[in-house]
């Protein structure tokens, strides 16, 4: 391939960069033989009988030792300093940057030119950062300079024979990445031989891929020096092939970047939002605009702005209260609680659609992305600047609750905030969180339950207001006198569920109408909707990456079977440059019913999340929030009734993730609940030592005790006492430490009433009782005092 042919159609935003050892020599570095050369010369003296770099240093480390080794490759490669080429390389903003090299070359490339990035050296790095920083990616897959077992570090540098055998250890998410990229993207590879078999065989599969099965994307191999013989056997694999200098491809890169232009910023909300914003936000008056779908929200889809401004929707009660309060600034926040399929986001979205009608600018956050805080921080700050007012809709906004309360509680150190902010969430999941004091001081809380009368009412009226609406209802339903159909969605609707309207009005219960739908696809497309509505379920946020990973389908044949399946599973766009296209069914709610009766086995059950977990690449911070879900969801590893199953999941999502808290906590939990203390003592130190103390460990840790306490036999009443006044210990650390966590509390009463049964002292519970009510004063959360007033009654207090 020619230079110019390969510059030409290159976006760095859709292309990941992969770097070799060789695109360090320019800057001081050396090639795999010369370090090779130079390591042996220094440690043992003479001509290495080798150039294999692998094979020379696991000799060294046999010899001379691993600390001697690795303080030599520093030695070489610590001083290196980037020359101008690799500044102008690393200046793009490409989707990734890998790199198979030691030294930091890279890092101190962009720290010249002020460009920030996130480094991932193994698994025990912080993917998050990738996304809530968007800073540009580089992950180091041989490890870092910086990083090795004689510092005491998890993570190494890969340089011996051992290293290479125990590297997908600690580095098995990145290459989870790297596969992920090779699939989706461009691939660029500049200085790099591929003699690694590991990346070489992920390579070749992508190649592969994008050539049998269509993939996007291409593969190019940027070599230093033209080798017509090698290049053949590349093209052949499906790899391009561009004999270049370094110098000669960021010269053409330049040219052809002012031949073309910057491609322009995505701009939206009049300035107010930055790039990424815009990217993931909906814009309420703009999404207004598009076509509605009668009957995909008779179906139980989630009612569309466009829906709303089509008059689809009936007024729920609440509506006109949340309205007013977040329109005239009377309420800064509000919070829409209440089960799956209730109707929160589509009552939300009615508000949202008011307040756009009503002047407000109106965003709705997509949950797909994370959410960072401190850009709205700042949007705040221009809307003040410019006096202007806005609402910001966070659906299900579990997943970002520390950053959902950093911004409720920054924004009101302002007397006149210009950002309003409305979430919903899941009642059972919201109560047990945390929450900032001042949602509950300058915000609005409603809890939504079935229909009442006046939402049957309305409901009635739409029906009989809307012709396509009345098409779609049984011609039963639609004969029977108006007092009469009232009669039957009340009984419907106090006693089932709020899904969806073809529920309502049908005659069916749920489960019939959906395994009725089931029934009539043919076996392929039975496969394919059963799999995403059990991932739905178990997963949240679903994309399509991840079906393909379980399911044989041809990339060719995707817009073939999504025709199919149309009504029943749609695609949408997430991030589309990055090769994420989310599936959905209709509503969760379907989709876990679906799941109960097509995943009734528990071999498939676990089976399938063990797939799941073992194709997961928490580097997209999308397949990380699933893995978070599957360990917390009722409908993910909980639904496993085999105790031993989950914590065998669990213990392999945490070799996979181990920076990541959510399946620590879920393994102690399921230790304490199979009365493996000495386990559950172990992992809670582990996780101690790996991400550092949080609330649920702090209670973990108290619970361990009282558990030991009153359940573990044979031991004598005053070890008990001695074990809870352990107990006790902890739980005043872990309420001075987290004032904030209303369940440390609680967990510091369940310690004074153990003591009351086993030692008779009331003296603990009496001041736990007193902090619980002093906690009560300024955490403001309604649950925490309702809980505690119960708590006192049982106690007599």
């Amino acid at each position: 391939m020619q230079l110019d042919a390969l510059v030409s159609n290159l976006d760095p935003h859709k292309t990941v960069l992969f770097l070799g050892s060789g695109t360090s020599v320019a800057s001081g570095g050396l090639t795999a033989a010369a370090l090779a050369a130079a390591l042996w010369a220094d440690l043992i003296g003479g001509v290495a009988p080798s150039e294999d770099l692998t094979e020379l240093s696991s000799i060294l480390s046999n010899r001379v030792g691993r600390p001697a080794l690795i303080g030599c490759v520093r030695k070489h490669l610590s001083t290196l300093q980037p020359t101008g080429p690799m500044r102008a390389l690393v200046g793009y903003q490409w989707a990734s940057v890998y790199t198979t090299n030691y030294d930091c070359v890279v890092e101190t490339a962009c720290r010249q030119i002020q460009k920030p990035i996130v480094v991932i050296r193994s698994n025990y790095d912080d993917y998050q950062q990738i996304e809530t920083t968007g800073h540009m990616p580089l992950l180091k897959l041989h490890g870092c300079l910086s990083q090795d077992v004689v510092d005491g570090h998890h993570g190494r540098i890969v340089i011996t024979e051992e290293d290479y055998e125990i590297a997908c250890e600690y580095r098995e998410t990145m290459f989870r990445r790297l596969a992920f990229e090779l699939s989706t993207k461009n691939v660029v590879i500049v200085g790099h031989s591929l003699r690694d078999p590991h990346i070489k065989l992920d390579i070749v599969k992508a190649a592969e891929l994008k050539s049998k099965q269509g993939a996007p994307g291409r593969i190019t191999l940027v070599i230093f020096e033209r080798d017509d013989d090698r290049a053949q056997l590349y093209e052949r694999k499906g790899i391009s092939v561009c004999a270049s200098s370094l110098e000669q491809l960021t010269e053409a890169l330049a040219r052809e970047s002012e031949a073309t232009g910057r491609p322009p910023l995505v701009q939206s909300g009049e300035g107010l939002l930055t790039p990424r914003q815009a990217v993931c936000t909906l814009n309420t008056p703009e999404e207004s605009q598009k076509k509605s779908d009668t009957k995909r929200l008779f179906h139980g889809g989630e009612a569309s702005y466009a829906d709303i401004e089509q008059g689809l929707t009936f007024t729920r009660t609440s509506e006109d209260r949340i309205v007013d309060a977040l329109r005239t600034g009377t309420r800064r926040f509000a919070v829409i609680t209440g089960v799956a399929g209730v109707g929160k986001t589509s009552l939300a979205r009615r508000i949202m659609h008011r307040l756009a009608k009503a002047g407000l600018i109106s965003w709705e956050w997509r949950r797909e992305f994370a959410f960072r805080a401190a850009e709205w921080l700042k949007t705040d700050t221009i809307l003040r600047e410019q006096g202007k007012a806005a609402v910001l809709f966070v659906d299900e906004c579990l997943p970002f609750m520390r950053q959902v309360n950093e911004l409720c509680a920054r924004l009101v150190r302002h007397n006149h905030p210009a950002l309003r902010v409305l979430v919903t969430a899941n009642h059972a999941q919201w109560v047990p969180r945390i929450k900032t004091p001042e949602i509950f001081r300058h915000g609005i809380i409603e809890k939504l339950s079935e229909l009442n009368d006046a939402e049957i009412a309305d409901l009635i009226t739409l029906l009989e207001s809307r012709q396509d609406i009345r098409n779609l209802v049984p011609a039963k339903f639609n004969n029977m006198p108006r007092m009469a159909r009232m009669e039957r969605l009340r009984r419907r609707c106090k006693s089932d569920m709020f899904v969806c309207l073809k529920h309502i009005f049908s005659f069916q219960s749920l489960d019939q109408i959906l395994l009725a739908e089931y029934a009539e696809l043919d076996p392929t497309q039975q496969d394919i909707y059963r799999l995403v509505s059990f991932l739905e379920a178990a997963c949240g946020t679903v994309h399509r990456q991840i079906v393909l990973r379980l399911v044989d389908i041809f990339a060719t044949s995707l817009n073939q079977r999504l025709a199919e399946l149309e009504g029943l599973v749609d695609e949408y766009d997430i991030d589309p440059e990055r090769g994420i296209f989310g599936w959905r069914t209709r509503h969760t709610v379907i989709a876990q019913v679906l799941s109960q009766y097509k995943f009734a086995d528990e071999d498939e059950v676990t089976e399938t999340l063990r797939a799941v977990i073992e194709g997961i690449n928490p580097t997209i911070w999308l397949e990380l929030k699933m893995l978070r879900e599957i360990c917390g969801s009722e409908w993910g590893i909980n639904q496993v009734p085999n105790p031993e199953v989950r914590v065998e999941l669990l213990r392999r999502i945490i070799q996979i993730v181990p920076t990541e808290r959510v399946p620590r906590h879920r393994l102690i939990t399921a230790l304490l609940e199979l009365e493996q203390y000495d386990d559950a003592e172990f992992e809670i130190e582990d996780a101690f030592k790996v991400v550092r103390r949080d609330p649920p460990l702090e209670r973990y840790r108290v619970r361990l005790y009282i558990a030991r306490a009153l359940h573990q036999p044979g031991i004598m009443r005053e070890d008990k006492t001695a074990l809870l006044r352990r107990a006790e210990r902890f739980a005043q650390e872990a309420i001075a430490r987290f004032p904030g966590d209303k369940r440390a509390y609680l967990t510091y009463a369940d310690v004074g009433d153990a003591l009351a049964r086993v030692a008779g002292d009331k003296s603990v519970l009496n001041h736990a009782i007193h902090e619980m009510q002093r906690a009560s004063e300024h955490l403001l959360d309604p649950d925490f005092i309702e809980t505690m007033k119960i708590f006192m009654r049982r106690h007599g207090f």
